[in-house]
């Protein structure tokens, strides 16, 4: 029997947000248990708090935070990396649209997020917007965790 992939999302991805995700994918053929932050932890917790502890589970973070403004507890995917935890993180773009585009983008590469599973723990993945008149999106690798002995891999579409 396969171990369902875990996702998590963070406080970006609002709880009815989430609520529509899980209709939809739950008619994926891939076993995932899906959660959001704030039913594991306070709104407002710091990164250096809730990653660690995270960690061991394994779980995809799916989060707009890209560590570009100073934050208390560090900056999300340099905490993300450092404790081995897979994330994707939305563009600037994406992260400025409503729920529903969020949810879109999420569902048009629902499959390509499970699959970061695979990724070494501690890859980071970029989801894009790549063409806003049609609205499609695309998830990139961004930075691949280095394995032993390995360069880390920068950008490369993933699909």
């Amino acid at each position: 029997m396969n171990t369902p992939v875990k996702v998590l999302f963070d406080e970006c991805v609002t709880l009815p947000v989430l609520d529509a995700l899980l209709v939809s994918t739950g008619l994926s053929s891939t076993s995932t248990v899906i959660e959001h932050l704030l039913n594991k932890f306070p709104r407002g917790t710091p990164d250096d708090i809730w990653i660690p502890a995270i960690a061991e589970e394994s779980p995809i973070v799916v989060t707009a935070d890209r560590g570009a403004r100073p934050s208390k507890g560090g900056k999300l995917p340099v905490l993300c990396e450092a404790f081995g935890v897979t994330h994707v993180v939305f563009s600037g773009a994406l992260n400025q649209r409503p729920g529903f585009a969020k949810v879109r983008a999420i569902i048009d590469n629902w499959e390509g997020i499970i699959q970061t599973s695979s990724a070494p723990p501690g890859s980071r993945f970029n989801l894009n917007i790549v063409n806003s008149q049609l609205f499609r999106t695309k998830l990139v690798l961004a930075k691949e965790a280095p394995g032993a002995g390995e360069e880390p891999l920068q950008q490369r579409d993933l699909f």
